[in-house]
C-alpha cells in the first residue's frame, strides 16, 4: 500500500480538525474553505470547475484551446495510480 503525506496523523489531524471521522464536520470545514477562497481572489481570477464541467469553461478562463482529447472522467484510485506510473516510467 502506498502512503502519501496526505495519510499522515499530522494532516489528517490538520485537516479535518481533529475529527477525521465527522462528515458532517469535514463537509463544514471544505465549504468555510470554499467560501474563504472565494472571499479572498477576485472572481475574474478564480474559476471555480466543478465535476462534469468538461474542458470548455477551464479552456476558455486559461485563454488556451479545448483539446482534442475528451475531458477525463475517471476519479478512482486504481487510474490515477496507473496514470501516475505511465508519466514516472518515461
Amino acid at each position: 500500500m502506498t502512503r502519501s503525506l496526505l495519510d499522515s496523523p499530522w494532516c489528517v489531524t490538520r485537516s479535518s480538525g481533529g475529527r477525521p471521522d465527522d462528515r458532517a464536520h469535514a463537509i463544514g470545514l471544505y465549504e468555510e474553505n470554499i467560501r474563504m477562497v472565494k472571499a479572498a481572489i477576485a472572481p475574474e481570477r478564480l474559476l471555480v470547475h466543478n465535476l462534469g464541467d468538461g474542458w470548455q469553461p477551464l479552456c476558455a478562463f486559461l485563454g488556451l484551446p479545448v483539446p482534442e482529447q475528451p475531458y477525463p472522467s475517471l476519479n478512482a484510485a486504481k487510474d490515477f495510480q496507473d496514470a501516475n506510473l505511465k508519466s514516472t516510467s518515461r
